[in-house]
């Protein structure tokens, strides 16, 4: 059986009082999008409304 190994990636995106809600949703879908080229995959989004961000993990196979 074949065990595969994981590197993980913790990325908080969106923090700023002065943006719009459209310039962090944007900001989030590049970040995703970049990093799912480097075949990072999106595996939790929390998003802290309070603090106008989103706490992203990621995880791809090493």
């Amino acid at each position: 059986m074949s065990h595969v190994k994981w590197q993980y990636k913790v990325v908080r995106l969106g923090a700023g009082v002065f943006r719009s809600a459209e310039s962090r949703r944007a900001e989030v879908e590049d970040t995703i999008n970049r990093l799912g080229q480097d075949r990072w995959e999106l595996v939790q989004a929390n998003i802290k409304y309070g603090e106008n961000s989103t706490t992203c993990y990621f995880k791809r196979p090493i």
